[in-house]
């Protein structure tokens, strides 16, 4: 069995104030080594088993020739403040030989010495300046004070959840007749107007409001209204020293307006304040002609219309923000500018002739973005030949069909003599439209 069995309490400290106690339990000695179990009690109630340890210490000493070898034994348990928590402990230390059946030799030592944790007592002063939860119409300072040590000694500190406010327990609540005064908040982007050219479409806005004017730290939300609208989110917050503030990113897609709003709302009282700044987006515009969009100066971009055709021909520059202004059209040697986003060059009897057919007409305009992708934008006048009534007569159309084409010859003659030019063209009859084949025998326009 252990011999003279004896257990201490040890109270560990750091920078004045209890951090742990110690439990140690000794036998002169026990053969073989020893083995302890150390139970924990807090105002006197149920043992509880201490599970972080122990440590062994054995000092062997040597057989002599009437003493077999044995072993002076120690072992011992160390358990921080923050583990034992608030109350009076006590503590049992159990020593037994480390063998099979040992512990029917066990010694149990109950410790005389008890240690006593304790709170420190604190005391606050904000809650009789607040009216139905709030603080309504007055500023407030409210401390949290500390009216007792406790052991180990502590501090009193506002926190908000997790998160401590404030500094050397008091935090400050501001007032003014706005809550949070409009003038206060400061919202600023890193451009006013953008011109969305190929990728270069984001822009940075920054919230801020000076620590003067609100405690503890605010939250900010980000809304956005515009052709692309997006509802609150947060945006990345930091501080500079003199101000609470938060960036967010703005990349629309779409040209037009912005209204990018803060709101920086009170993390006590709840209560908020919004701020707008307006970011104007240009885009470019498309153009079309006769309805259909054309982008640069193209083979497939034809424009068919029947000789003698009187009429309009318009390049309108639509969409994109603002619009586009100062648009041309030119074909040949009719040209036309426009103050707006239309262009519209007239065709008469005289001026649409076959001498035109595979001209290349082109449309240019202007734009604010000063990215306008199409600057030059062109068709290709397809003028087919079409026959009067009074020229029908003395006018032969030969032609042969060769797989799903059709080839055809048109020379003209007045009164049997063959005036102007001649000329022939090939098409196929599938890529021919129906109002373009009518128009081949009649005085239709085809557009």
């Amino acid at each position: 069995k252990p011999q003279n069995p004896s257990c201490t309490l040890s109270e560990n400290t750091g920078s004045g104030d209890i951090t742990s106690v110690t439990v140690k339990c000794y036998t002169s000695k026990v053969y073989p080594e020893t083995k302890c179990i150390i139970y924990k009690k807090i105002n006197g109630g149920n043992g509880v088993k201490v599970n972080n340890g122990p440590v062994y210490s054995h000092t062997t000493i040597p057989a002599t020739a009437t003493i077999p070898v044995y072993y002076r034994s120690q072992c011992s348990v160390n358990v921080s403040v923050q583990e034992l928590g608030e109350g009076t402990h006590s503590f049992l230390g159990f020593i037994y030989p480390d063998v099979t059946g040992g512990k029917n030799n066990v010694y149990g030592i109950t410790l005389d010495k008890t240690v006593t944790l304790s709170f420190p007592q604190v005391s606050q002063s904000c809650l009789t300046n607040m009216e139905q939860g709030y603080f309504i119409g007055k500023s407030a300072r409210c401390t949290c004070r500390a009216t007792s040590d406790g052991y180990p000694r502590g501090s009193a500190q506002w926190y908000k959840g997790d998160q401590p406010v404030g500094t050397n327990g008091d935090v400050d609540i501001t007032y003014n007749k706005n809550i949070i005064d409009s003038d206060s908040v400061q919202i600023t982007s890193s451009s006013s107007k953008v011109n969305l050219c190929g990728n270069n479409n984001q822009v940075q806005v920054t919230c801020k409001i000076s620590r003067d004017h609100v405690s503890p730290a605010p939250t900010f939300s980000f809304s956005v209204d515009g052709p692309r609208s997006q509802g609150p989110q947060p945006g990345t917050d930091s501080s500079d020293g003199n101000y609470y503030q938060s960036r967010f990113s703005l990349s629309p897609d779409v040209g037009g307006q912005y209204q990018v709003t803060c709101r920086v709302t009170k993390s006590v009282t709840n209560t908020w304040q919004d701020k707008s700044t307006q970011i104007t987006f240009n885009s470019p515009p498309q153009v079309t002609v006769g309805g259909q969009t054309y982008r640069d100066i193209s083979p497939s971009n034809i424009v068919t219309l029947a000789e003698g055709y009187t009429g309009d021909v318009t390049c309108r520059v639509e969409g994109g923000y603002p619009g586009a202004h100062t648009t041309q059209l030119k074909c040949g040697q009719l040209e036309n500018t426009g103050d707006g986003n239309t262009a519209t060059v007239r065709f008469t009897t005289d001026t649409l002739t076959r001498d035109l057919d595979g001209t290349v007409c082109t449309c240019t305009s202007q734009h604010d973005s000063g990215c306008y992708n199409n600057k030059e934008t062109g068709f290709t006048l397809n003028v087919l030949c079409i026959l009067s009534q009074a020229r029908r007569n003395s006018t032969t159309l030969t032609g042969s069909v060769h797989r799903a084409s059709l080839g055809f010859s048109c020379r003209e003659s007045l009164y049997g003599a063959p005036v102007g030019h001649s000329f022939s063209t090939w098409s196929r009859l599938s890529g021919l439209a129906p109002h373009v084949r009518q128009a081949l025998l009649s005085d239709a326009p085809v557009l």
